[in-house]
């Protein structure tokens, strides 16, 4: 009994669930360190304060440090340059500011492109996940810990931060560019660079203890990515054992859960002109719950089969 009131309870959150935005995004395709950030992919959404990041990582395992630079907001940098965090020892910061701590260790500097002035980077490994501030020739002032894979083996990770964490004001759009770099940030000489990562520019090849320049960044930009379609408008119905739904243009993916979890239906990228009907067959009376994803959306609907 506990475990079906659990699932009721969980499937009845997903009413009140709705993804603002979303876009997705591919990495370079380099596989210098075995193509787990180069054949990964990843999917960016928020809800209109929480930005969420679905990493999927690709063949290889994830055995190192990953930095996501962000230029959100005016002022920035132009490369590492002169990032000085006098914490090397950690390997995340190492990673961020791409030098070594001893004397005479080697710095991999990282030129971003034109217009790209990073404020904040997120840096990841399996031990940690954190966000920080960006600053030149002191420590980077930490903001949060965003979250981390716990295995290198992990198919996917998640990473979630509030917008106002990159100074974007509460009620402004969620606006941000940015590049990815991976790296085995491995010791006090220096670290070593993969080719992999997201933006354009980086080589075919580890560039190891080289420098690196960027030419372009990648965008994220809540307020391109919302739908036209209007959920409020979609009626849905289940009658004479078939799930009815109106006022829906376009592919979308549809499910339907009894309470105790079942999936009744699952169709993915179905075309809908205006409206569908979907035969579920002998259907039980009581209470069911519609899914329906569109084009980033996302939206549970309560139905009662009589």
């Amino acid at each position: 009994m506990m475990k079906k009131l659990l699932i009721l309870l969980i499937l009845l959150t997903l009413i009140s669930v709705e993804a603002i935005a979303q876009t997705n995004y591919n990495g370079n395709g380099n596989g210098g360190f075995g193509e787990p950030v180069g054949g990964s992919n990843m999917t960016i959404a928020d809800d209109g304060d929480i930005v969420t990041l679905t990493f999927n990582k690709g063949i290889g395992d994830f055995n190192n440090e990953m930095v996501v630079y962000i230029d959100s907001r005016a002022g920035g940098f132009a490369s590492t340059a002169n990032f000085a965090d006098p914490d090397a020892g950690d390997k995340l910061r190492r990673a961020i500011t791409g030098a070594g701590i001893f004397v005479g260790g080697t710095r991999s500097i990282v030129n971003f492109p034109s217009g790209f002035e990073p404020d904040f980077a997120i840096a990841v490994n399996t031990s940690f996940g954190g966000l920080w501030e960006l600053v030149d020739n002191a420590a980077f002032p930490f903001i949060t810990g965003v979250g981390n894979p716990t295995n290198t083996t992990d198919a996917n990770f998640i990473m979630s931060f509030n917008k106002t964490d990159l100074g974007i004001g509460a009620g402004d759009n969620i606006t941000f560019n940015f590049v990815i770099t991976y790296m085995d940030a491995f010791g006090g000489n220096g670290v070593f660079r993969s080719d992999e990562g997201y933006g354009a520019g980086l080589p075919t090849g580890n560039p190891g203890a080289a420098d690196i320049t960027f030419t372009s960044s990648e965008v994220y930009d809540s307020t391109l990515n919302l739908v036209e379609n209007n959920f409020n408008a979609i009626k849905t119905n289940l009658q004479n054992n078939s799930l009815i739904i109106e006022g829906l243009n376009g592919n979308a993916s549809i499910e339907l859960f009894n309470l105790l979890g079942q999936n009744m239906l699952l169709v993915k990228n179905v075309a809908i002109n205006n409206s569908a009907t979907f035969n579920l067959g002998n259907v039980s009376k009581g209470i069911y719950l519609a899914r329906i994803s569109f084009e980033g959306q996302v939206k549970t609907f309560k139905l009662i089969n009589r």
